[in-house]
């Protein structure tokens, strides 16, 4: 029996599984290094991808795809010492920090893993030689790596100067993430397109206030230079604020080609509730909050009504504005989440033109149950007092928070700042919802939405969420386009054409991009799939067997969930990457038709 000691962990069987750790996508793990540049008092933090072109299994030249990531900062850099930590998980010194961003001391290597194989962190000061130290997963699953290896002193390869035009600052982080097994976007024009608005959304206070800029660039490795590889800059841009409130002049919202000149240097949005106060803990220790709503400043109502003919939610501005719905957690100047669903009162069509955000210092992280990969604040969520009345055994809120108080005083104060929350909520949208947001240009005297089935709206928003998921284009359908879609199906005397412009007028009103149809389809077909430029129509046969046999007797709630399902179908054609193959999944959908009007007969028989 051997008595030798025992490792409560062993790094080559747990770093596997640590690597699923929960971060949203590639951008909240990005975030994790610019927080660490920014509490070096970095001014300039460069985001760089390194792409080179790919060779297919057949031998043949593929596209450009990512080869590696590097965040490098101008910050205070680290002593070896320092360095040698920062790799392993739970020693950073920020943890000590109660007013930065650092939590648990684990966002370098926490990120790391779960993007990459290998990390490689150089760090240099006052300019001497940098030091460096790597995080090999491969080896530490053979056996190869069981301990940090403590910095050595190198030359900073090339590429990772390109940003400072070969002139490194004089101290200075750069950490290099490769082998990308499980990065969420491919090349390099798709992150951009995917953390623009998210990483501008996290820092918009510190890029707004202009303390740090965040500069996204691309290289483009290419093998065939004189001397081996060459690195060429292939774009280089700076991140701009992206504030769901709008409070700030200058956000991606002024981007919109048609964002009104004479309003851009002023505030898209006013505020509409203010709140700040004090959090006393049960440790003794205090933490501020900070309540803010926003809603739509009156003279950007009037510019855009006096630009559509119909709601001003159908304008470019209004569509920008409704990636950005819900509640925003502030921490320490920086957003831990937006909570889309927080508080939702007319399906996101007016919930666009109000923002609500919390802000507190980290000394309330546990209050407010901020997780470690500082990606949410769990105790922040919608509450229904009345459960709490319930609970507390009370008929009366007030009574009920009185003995709360008595019981645990620290929930007590995480409800009334919750009500706080919704209450703004309800105040802005109250507010937003005496305005007119008709256009001016509409002919009509008076113009009601048209009303659409519920579960058109439900497959819109999976599909809007499914493609931005997937790093697809945000598409919207035209009325030239849904026309052009139409006209195949009229032609084949599916659909009147009397029917077709109310239609359209539906699909355009409430944002459509799914839509369901009946119409009696030819040989035995159960559903067929119209897909055109962002829009896609599931029209069902009501005359064919399993409609009559189980569609005509189900409940609303299992109609709505079949739809669904047909609408994932739908999606799914609508990605085919070729005509063949989407003309494949027709002929599927088709015989799988005719098969299940086969069984449905039997089954009467």
């Amino acid at each position: 029996m051997s008595l030798s000691n025992k490792l409560f962990i062993s790094p080559s069987v747990v770093i596997e599984s640590m690597r699923d750790n929960g971060y949203k996508n590639t951008a909240y793990a990005v975030a994790e290094l610019i927080d660490n540049s920014i509490q070096a008092n970095a001014t300039e933090v460069y985001f760089v991808v390194y792409e080179k072109q790919v060779q297919n299994l057949d031998g043949s030249t593929g596209g450009k795809q990512i080869d590696k990531i590097a965040i490098i900062d101008n910050g205070d850099g680290m002593p070896p010492e320092i360095l040698h930590a920062a790799l392993e998980f739970g020693a950073s010194e920020n943890r000590k920090d109660f007013k930065g961003m650092g939590k648990f001391g684990m966002g370098l290597p926490n990120s790391s893993i779960s993007q990459c194989r290998r990390t490689d962190v150089y760090s240099w000061q006052h300019g001497e030689q940098p030091y460096t130290t790597y995080l090999d997963i491969k080896k530490i699953q053979e056996d190869k790596q069981e301990h940090i290896l403590y910095p050595h002193q190198t030359e900073i390869p090339d590429c990772l100067s390109l940003p400072f035009e070969e002139s490194i600052p004089e101290s200075g982080t750069a950490v290099v993430w490769s082998d990308l097994d499980k990065l969420h976007w491919k090349t390099s024009a798709a992150l951009l397109r995917n953390t623009q608005d998210i990483i501008g959304r996290m820092y918009r206070r510190m890029i707004n206030n202009g303390d740090v800029k965040v500069i996204f660039q691309t290289y483009y490795m290419t093998d065939d230079a004189l001397f081996g590889s060459e690195y060429i800059l292939d774009n280089s841009s700076s991140f701009v604020a992206n504030d769901p409130l709008q409070l700030m002049a200058n956000t991606t919202l002024k981007d919109i080609r048609d964002y009104p000149e004479e309003l851009k240097t002023k505030p898209a949005f006013k505020t509409a509730f203010f709140d700040s106060f004090e959090i006393l803990l049960n440790n003794g220790k205090k933490g501020m909050v900070t309540i803010t709503s926003a809603m739509i400043a009156d003279d950007l109502v009037e510019k855009l009504r006096e630009s559509t003919t119909g709601y001003i939610g159908n304008t470019d501005i209004g569509k920008k504005l409704k990636n950005n719905i819900g509640l925003s957690i502030m921490r320490a100047g920086r957003e831990l989440d937006l909570i889309e669903n927080f508080k939702i009162f007319d399906d996101k069509r007016k919930d666009r033109w109000m923002g609500v955000e919390i802000e507190f210092d980290p000394v309330l992280d546990d209050f407010f149950g901020v997780t470690n990969n500082k990606q949410s604040a769990n105790k922040i969520r919608p509450i229904d007092m009345q459960d709490i009345m319930i609970q507390q055994g009370c008929t009366e809120p007030t009574e009920a928070l009185d003995l709360l108080e008595r019981q645990n005083p620290e929930d007590a104060q995480l409800v009334k700042c919750l009500n706080k929350i919704i209450s703004a909520f309800e105040m802005s949208y109250r507010k937003v919802d005496a305005i007119n947001l008709a256009g001016l240009k509409h002919q009509s005297v008076e113009h009601h939405r048209m009303k659409t089935d519920s579960v058109n709206l439900k497959a819109t928003y999976v599909n809007e969420k499914s493609s931005q998921k997937r790093g697809g284009i945000d598409k919207s359908p035209t009325k030239e386009s849904l026309e052009k879609s139409f006209k195949d199906l009229t032609d084949k005397g599916l659909l009147s054409k009397e029917k077709v412009p109310q239609m359209i007028e539906e699909i355009l009103e409430n944002n459509l991009r799914v839509k369901f149809e009946e119409i009696n389809l030819p040989f035995d077909q159960f559903f067929d799939v119209t897909v055109s430029d962002g829009f896609i129509l599931i029209e069902i046969n009501p005359e064919h067997t399993f409609y009559k046999n189980f569609i005509q007797n189900a409940t609303e709630e299992n109609k709505d969930l079949l739809k669904l399902s047909l609408a994932a179908w739908g999606h799914m054609e609508s990605e085919a990457v070729s005509s063949d193959r989407r003309r494949q999944y027709e002929v599927v959908r088709q015989n799988w038709g005719q098969f299940l009007s086969e069984y449905m007969a039997m089954d009467e028989q």
